[in-house]
């Protein structure tokens, strides 16, 4: 049965994905391909999932390489009819329960052994769950409840004006005053203002305790 399920290995590590091709051919799949290296582009991954074959499933390493993580391509890979296996070493119940959000039939744990690996890829080949339910479930609702706790956290960023909202992300740039008028043809006095109310409403008494709070929040210039 295996022999007719093509397998797509994603990894950084080109020693990793090469092992693991080599234990699935072992194991009877007939079409195993690999793509590794710390450059591999989300339309690379989609292409060379497409040229592996129907239904294939593509065994997706989570982190790519620096901060790079390989989520966004998960849904386009579902999307193209490929079956998700995410392998990671992460820990953050919240990545790991987007990778399910997308539609990863399951997350693999890379301490665990080599053979549960194998035996989830064989899983996934002959349309069993990888996962119990109560391990989703488990992920989802921590997912959920990082939204909720994110969203209480940036609640107070989201009463700022845009021009507030500028102030502040020239403060977290390190941008003086007047550095922040000059940059949006502002006048000093304007600027002064935008910041004063900017801290009011933030619940702070100066201009390194609101960029402090915008850092601890985890608070970027797109946020609302």
């Amino acid at each position: 049965m295996t022999e007719s399920v093509p397998v797509l290995v994603v990894d950084d590590h080109a020693v990793m994905a090469h092992a693991l091709a080599a234990a699935l051919r072992l194991q009877g799949f007939g079409t195993v391909e690999s793509l590794s290296g710390t450059t591999i582009t989300d339309d690379a991954i989609l292409e060379a999932a497409a040229h592996a074959g129907d239904g294939v499933i593509v065994v997706l390493d989570l982190h790519l390489g620096g901060d790079r993580h390989s989520t966004p391509a998960i849904a386009p890979l579902v999307d193209q009819g490929a079956r998700v296996l995410v392998l990671t070493a992460e820990r953050d119940p919240r990545l790991l329960g987007e990778c399910l959000e997308a539609g990863a039939l399951g997350v693999f744990d890379k301490s665990q052994a080599f053979d549960q690996l194998v035996d989830q890829i064989l899983d996934a080949a002959a349309g069993r769950s990888v996962m119990s339910l109560r391990a989703r479930e488990d992920l989802l609702t921590g997912l959920r409840a990082s939204r909720r706790e994110r969203q209480h956290t940036l609640a107070p960023f989201e009463t700022l004006t845009p021009r507030e909202r500028d102030a502040l992300a020239g403060l977290l740039a390190g941008r003086s005053a007047q550095e922040i008028a000059s940059g949006h043809h502002l006048g000093l006095s304007t600027v002064r203002t935008h910041v004063k109310t900017m801290m009011r409403k933030l619940g702070v008494n100066s201009q390194l305790a609101a960029v402090a709070l915008a850092r601890d929040a985890g608070w970027r210039p797109g946020d609302a």
